[in-house]
């Protein structure tokens, strides 16, 4: 049941195919506020109130019963008097084996309530209901009612808890009679010395509305302000009110606390902790002892009962007690059975029972009913006959097997474990109640509430299409204090891009505590998963009560180092980090990253370039900084030198990733390519088999050898400024020697020197460098001048020429002037 403001709302019933619908049955104290007050419980307005009922004969009276099985019918005759509440017949049978026809005939009005897997049919076109497969001729369809697993319409196990404490409080009090000769024993109920039963008490707990309170805690102090403690003889608690402390008490299910003291006067209710979502009452509730009918009590042996050996009486008469009178009070009439033997027990020999001053028609009033028979002592699942002809009053036996014998007729109540009738007994309901008097009630205010909105962000680089998982604890923060889990771990799940996937409500959040301290909260997320694995590349952040993943990674550029073009084809690079983590990606792919330091390092250049492995250094810090090797905040634009890219990182600001992504640049220089052309000077003949020998500042020198066609070509030269080559003809080709001297290459600038110089023609193209060396054979003179060694031969020549034509001149003028 759930209770709105005054209102009480039972649960809807479901119509059920053959046009029966049960009502709700609700709950038996609904029905029966009274009960409340009842000594016995809900036990005490039933005529049988047992686990198991097997019912052998017709029985005058109502059943409460969690299984039943019955051959006869019952009902609670017209006649009976006294009756609650306003007269009605309500009979419970949890559970049916069998049922008569006839049974429920009671010509009163009726609520029959019965458990959720009872059969109930339509019979008679809708006229008559079929119980468990039965057509009853008695019950209409408005008198049926059905309860539920879990709201039962009586507690069992509760009020069988509650039967036993009372059974074991009421136990082994009041004198104890001998028998005043073999055929009589006679009891004066007038004897002063009788004890009386203690003072009852009740706190009943509730809200503002009304609502009953269950679980609210108490302490009952005495008027000195000390605790009692129900581990003393001096407070009796009922079990379902007890907690692990003995001074500490707890409100049931209907609210209550209830107790009894052994002492008249002043207690007070404490409470020490309220009711989830209700403020703690700071006042003490003050509560009087009532004034709770004094009872008298008799202690008797089961063989004073059942006229065992030196015990037999014809007769057992009671005494000094009129029952007629308005104060009159109640007779406990404890019944010892230890060493109980049931093999001794002939129950056609026990002794009648008489009450002096009852009547016939006190026996159909159920205000004369103050009369309880108290079993107690006995073995566990012991069977225990009822035979006498008129057994007078109602019999508590909790935890014993009670079967009325043929010719036992029992006036009361019949309250056992099981109870196995054979002739047919009679309802008069005990009247003993508790005083209302010694009552309080208590009223908790409702603490404030709020609700509180969980909202996921995933802000991914690589996950956009991904389900993923994420468990988030609320804390609860007291005036600011370091909070404590609050509720269970809440899960989300879904696509990390439906946002609406990644809401959750939480409601009904206590404003503050029990006793006025504010409360406030907070979100934690527990852990994450994307794609079923760990969400270690994302960074959460909490702002208020909104969770961020953001997640964090690299993309590399390879552009070229001169012309600032971007390359992709064929080029590799590695991400190396903590605890062994290495990645290998290409330029234009994003490699997502936890929080550590990573070294990016180029393994494939592009094609026709040089290698640069010299690593990038960055550490991503768990706050979602990017840093240098050095520690140093990194900036947001590419590096540039001259208007030329240049290695370098830089974090991506945009609106887009605003943080996220970290650009990784690597330049790269093209190789240079070598070619050596060798041939004759004179002839321009290509010359095969000329050795050089190509030195570079780093690294093994290399050996170029001319072939057919006079070339020696190598591709990949480095262009970069710390590396430098040394050319040197090594061996020349055969008739030929070897030129002296050298050229120095760095990037596309050649220098000569030696020999080099005038035999080597130097020309460039992009990144082509072409040298040709020209070289002699042996032997041959080399020309002067522009034309080398001819040049000086003919000059040669002609001074000699000259000189001998000076001199025939000279000679032919000599002639002349001789003759």
């Amino acid at each position: 049941m759930m209770t709105l403001g005054n209102f009480a709302y039972l649960p809807a019933v479901t119509t059920r195919g053959d046009g029966i619908a049960p009502q709700a049955a609700g709950d038996y104290y609904q029905d029966n506020q009274a009960g409340r007050d009842d000594v016995l419980g809900a036990a005490q307005r039933f005529h049988i109130f047992t686990l198991n009922a097997d019912l052998g004969a017709s029985e005058d009276g109502n059943v409460a019963a969690q299984s039943f099985n019955g051959t006869h019918d019952f009902g609670t005759s017209q006649g009976l008097k006294g009756i609650e509440p306003d007269g009605e017949e309500i009979n419970y049978l949890q559970t049916i084996e069998g049922i008569q026809s006839a049974a429920l005939d009671s010509g009163r009005s009726q609520k029959f309530v019965t458990g959720p897997t009872t059969s109930l049919t339509s019979a008679d076109n809708g006229h008559a209901v079929a119980i468990a497969g039965v057509k009853n001729n008695t019950l209409k369809a408005n008198e049926v009612y059905q309860d539920t697993d879990a709201a039962p319409y009586i507690d069992f196990k509760t009020e069988f808890d509650r039967l036993r404490a009372v059974s074991a409080l009421f136990a082994n009090k009041g004198k104890t009679y001998q028998k005043t000769n073999d055929n009589l024993l006679s009891i004066d109920l007038s004897d002063d010395s009788l004890q009386s039963v203690p003072y009852p008490l009740r706190l009943t707990k509730q809200a503002e509305d009304g609502a009953l309170l269950p679980g609210a805690v108490y302490r009952l102090v005495d008027s000195a302000g000390k605790p009692l403690d129900s581990s003393q003889d001096d407070l009796w608690v009922n079990d379902a009110n007890k907690t692990s402390d003995p001074t500490k008490f707890l409100t049931d299910k209907q609210g209550q606390i209830n107790v009894s003291v052994s002492k008249a006067g002043t207690y007070s209710f404490v409470e020490t902790t309220a009711p989830a979502g209700y403020r703690v009452d700071s006042e003490p509730k003050k509560v009087e002892t009532g004034s709770i009918p004094d009872a008298t009590y008799v202690n008797l042996s089961w063989k004073q009962l059942y006229a065992v050996g030196g015990e037999a009486a014809s007769h057992i008469d009671f005494t000094g007690r009129d029952f007629h009178a308005a104060d009159a009070t109640p007779l406990i009439i404890d019944v010892d059975f230890t060493g109980y033997d049931p093999s001794q027990i002939d129950s056609g020999r026990a002794g009648n029972i008489s009450l002096q001053g009852l009547t016939g028609d006190d026996l159909k009033d159920s205000s004369k009913a103050k009369v309880l028979w108290n079993f107690y002592g006995y073995p566990k699942d012991a069977t225990i006959p009822i035979g006498n002809d008129d057994f007078l009053g109602t019999i508590l036996a909790p935890d014993a097997n009670i079967t009325v014998n043929t010719g036992g007729h029992v006036y009361g109540s019949i309250i056992a474990k099981s109870v196995k009738t054979g002739d047919t007994s009679h309802r008069w309901d005990l009247n003993f109640q508790s005083t209302p008097g010694s009552n309080v009630v208590a009223t908790d205010t409702k603490i404030p509430t709020t609700s509180l909105t969980i909202q996921k962000k995933w802000k991914s680089l690589t996950d956009a299409d991904a389900a993923g998982e994420a468990g988030f604890q609320l804390y609860q923060h007291q005036d600011g204090h370091e909070g404590k889990a609050y509720g269970d771990v809440v899960t989300l799940t879904g696509k990390l891009q439906d946002p609406a996937s990644w809401k959750h409500t939480i409601g009904d959040l206590p404003m503050e505590d029990a006793v006025g301290h504010k409360l406030t909260y907070t979100v934690q997320e527990t852990g994450a998963k994307v794609a079923d694995h760990a969400a270690d590349t994302y960074q959460q952040s909490t702002d208020g009560t909104t969770v961020t993943n953001t997640q964090y990674g690299l993309v590399v550029k390879k552009v070229d180092a001169d012309s600032g073009q971007e390359l992709t084809d064929g080029v590799t690079f590695t991400v190396t980090g903590p605890a062994g983590f290495e990645k290998t990606i290409k330029p234009g792919a994003t490699a997502p990253l936890a929080p550590g330091t990573y070294q990016i390092t180029e393994t494939t250049p592009p094609t026709g370039y040089q290698l640069d492995p010299t690593p990038q250094t960055v550490t991503l810090t768990k706050d979602g900084k990017w840093l240098t090797g050095a520690g140093k905040a990194l900036g947001t634009t590419a590096p540039t030198e001259d208007g030329k890219p240049v290695d370098g990182l830089y974090v991506d600001a945009s609106d887009q990733y605003r943080g996220q992504l970290l650009h990784v640049v690597k330049t790269d220089h093209k190789y240079l390519s070598l070619k050596i052309i060798k041939h004759d000077k004179a002839t321009h003949t290509a010359l095969k088999g000329a050795v050089f020998t190509l030195t570079p500042t780093t690294g093994a020198p290399k050996t170029l050898t001319t072939g057919d066609d006079g070339t020696a070509v190598d591709e990949q030269l480095q262009s970069t400024a710390n590396q430098q080559y040394t050319l040197e003809e090594t061996t020349p080709p055969g008739g030929y020697d070897a030129l002296t001297g050298s050229a120095t290459i760095q990037g596309d600038a050649v220098s000569l020197n030696g020999d080099f110089k005038g035999n080597v023609d130097i020309s460039t193209q992009g990144n082509q460098i072409t040298l040709t060396v020209t070289d002699t054979p042996r032997g041959r003179l080399p020309a002067t001048g522009g034309t080398g060694p001819l040049q000086a031969v003919l000059l040669s020549g002609l001074a000699a020429l000259i000189a001998v034509l000076l001199f025939a001149w000279s000679w032919v003028q000599k002639r002349r002037e001789e003759a």
